[in-house]
């Protein structure tokens, strides 16, 4: 059966690298072994794939946040992850 992350995963690493300068960090095991909306699209062979901005938290903090930057970079991200897609990406 065909990996059907393999399409998205490089205009993914593209799109990060070109944003953020070094490759994603690997997710850990606890962020992806649970049931996310991805699996029934992945189940029928259409293409999808995780990818966010990064959760962090404060020394002593029991909740996890974002950081507005962060926010905005998975805006562009999931932006030129579509154009390079369509084949419009152009660097």
């Amino acid at each position: 059966e065909e990996n059907t992350v393999v399409p998205l995963a490089n205009p993914i690493r593209n799109a990060h690298l070109l944003l953020r300068g070094p490759p994603p960090p690997p997710v850990s095991t606890a962020e992806t072994s649970m049931w996310r909306d991805i699996n029934i699209f992945n189940e029928l062979g259409i293409p999808a794939a995780t990818f966010g901005m990064p959760r962090k938290s404060a020394p002593d903090a029991v909740e996890r946040f974002v950081e507005i930057k962060d926010i905005v970079d998975a805006a562009k991200t999931y932006a030129l992850v579509a154009l390079e897609i369509c084949g419009a990406r152009k660097d």
